[in-house]
């Protein structure tokens, strides 16, 4: 089956393009590189985030995806963008681990080499869910009846849903609780996301601001501290799992209703001009 006929269905056309991603990321990189295993697996996953991220901005550009890399948008939709700011300190408790490195220079090799690999996968990702997915989603629905609210949970859900591989990097047996927890967070994160992504039509805003999220999220891996919270020894009572797991879907579901009322702000012709000049796609 062509290409042609591929994006006539999104889902196939979708995993299509996640299977070309799966070849692109088997090439065996590392092992030609002769450095140390620090700067070899950093330097693979640069090639590997920058080749799939070139793939994708050809797709879009080659077969007309609903998309735009960036606009200027008015001064009074600037308020769009305060919960993306807002869960950045969230996700980067605050910015605490990056405030108390000591034996890490900001412009030394090793934090230049994780930017560099933050920046190219944070701007992977924005172009392939909310560029390419959402656009091929709003290319098929965007005429049927909430076909952009079912565009944008679609692709939330593709976006959370890719996170379940976590399942099987984690060895620890708190890892099936903690991978379903990621899973819920991405798809309400991709529901704002995709929303702001609408109103504001800058997939480069958001890379950026996704980018300062995983980049403060994940800076105390570099200096060796424990960015992860021990569980408590002792048992937790029913009382205390309860409101933990309340106060999760709480936390990380405000992205989600956060996402709904940008929808519902956002006006139908907003949403035209991404369709409107790639009218041939479909």
């Amino acid at each position: 089956m062509n290409i042609s006929k591929l994006k006539n269905n999104p889902i196939l056309f979708i995993v299509f393009l996640f299977l070309l991603g799966f070849l692109i990321g088997k090439i065996p990189i590392k092992e030609h590189l002769h450095f140390s295993s620090y700067l070899s697996s950093r330097l693979e996953n640069i090639f590997i985030y920058s080749s799939l991220l070139g793939l994708y901005i050809f797709v879009i550009n080659k077969f007309r995806i609903p998309h735009s890399y960036f606009q200027f948008i008015e001064r009074k939709n600037y308020i769009y963008y305060l919960p993306v700011i807002f869960y950045i300190i969230v996700f980067s408790n605050g910015f605490s681990d990056f405030c108390h490195i000591s034996n890490l220079s900001l412009y030394s090799w090793k934090v230049i080499l994780y930017g560099i690999e933050t920046l190219t996968s944070a701007m992977f990702e924005e172009v392939l869910f909310r560029g390419l997915i959402l656009g091929v989603l709003l290319s098929k629905y965007y005429d049927s009846k909430n076909g952009i609210l079912k565009s944008v949970i679609i692709s939330s859900l593709i976006f959370g849903l890719v996170h379940i591989i976590n399942i099987w990097a984690q060895p620890y047996q708190s890892s099936t609780r903690g991978t379903l927890n990621q899973v819920y967070a991405a798809f309400c994160l991709g529901a704002m996301y995709s929303a702001i992504y609408l109103k504001t039509r800058s997939i480069i805003i958001l890379g950026v601001l996704h980018f300062i999220t995983n980049f403060f999220a994940g800076i105390g891996e570099l200096s060796g501290s424990e960015t992860i919270v021990n569980s408590i020894s002792r048992g937790k009572t029913i009382i205390e799992m309860v409101v933990s797991n309340a106060l999760t879907l709480v936390i990380f579901g405000l992205p989600l209703l956060i996402g709904l009322y940008v929808l519902k702000n956002t006006n139908r012709e907003e949403v035209e001009e991404l369709i409107d000049n790639t009218k041939s796609f479909v």
